[in-house]
């Protein structure tokens, strides 16, 4: 996806996604330099959304937050779409969220990201439940960059922001050569953006009744229809 700001300043689209107490939040947070150490952070209800600037000349990036939980994975596989980056996380302390990334990695169209991480969490953790070699192992079977991390410490984290403003370099050079080679295509996107836009860290607020008309009212009508649809039919 080509994204384009008013001041041609790119703005790349990052999907952090893995199970729910992993460190998602944290570890974007530390990204865009607004993690406080003494703030207690409430779990993602659906989606927060995070920002952090690549370089001035570069542009920005920003981050999907995904939550974890289990009510929201039934919709959760559009926030994916047009993504340029993919960063899933798992605790070492916790079996069940490495073995749930196979599922997180199975909701994305891997043809269209450009990049895929595969992050280690909590490893100040004394007592692990996954190897470091089964991380690797399996970052490698599925084409990610594999990186160990204490988002909490921030051990390890240096490395990983690293490659990843590094990427996000090399994203806009290729979307400025593309941009130089070829005009506008039906698979590229350009999206407008203000100036006066302030990126920072922002939680939606979701009531049950917001994600009730959001994702089951649409579904118990697509069901209705069909049932309809059936009974004509037949």
């Amino acid at each position: 996806m080509m994204v384009k700001q008013l001041s041609d300043k790119k703005v790349f689209k990052i999907v952090i996604a893995g199970d729910g107490a992993t460190g998602k939040t944290t570890i974007s947070k530390r990204l865009n330099g607004s993690l406080n150490s003494e703030e207690k952070l409430q779990m993602t209800t659906a989606i927060e959304f995070h920002s952090f600037e690549i370089t001035e000349k570069d542009g920005k990036a920003v981050i999907w937050d995904l939550a974890g939980q289990e009510q929201f994975r039934s919709f959760q596989d559009t926030f994916f779409a047009d993504a340029d980056i993919i960063i899933l996380v798992y605790s070492v302390e916790w079996f069940p969220s490495y073995m749930n990334i196979d599922s997180w990695f199975s909701m994305v169209n891997t043809e269209r990201v450009s990049k895929f991480y595969l992050l280690a969490n909590k490893v100040d953790i004394k007592n692990r439940a996954i190897r470091k070699d089964e991380g690797i192992e399996y970052a490698k079977s599925k084409g990610m960059t594999y990186f160990e991390l204490s988002a909490k410490t921030g051990e390890g984290f240096k490395e990983f922001q690293e490659d990843l403003l590094r990427t996000g370099k090399i994203l806009t050079s290729t979307a400025e050569d593309q941009t130089e080679q070829s005009d506008l295509t039906e698979k590229d996107e350009f999206i407008e953006i203000s100036e006066d836009i302030e990126f920072k860290s922002f939680r939606p607020e979701y009531t049950p009744n917001d994600l009730f008309e959001i994702v089951e009212k649409p579904k118990l009508k697509q069901d209705e229809d069909l049932k309809d649809k059936t009974f004509n039919e037949n």
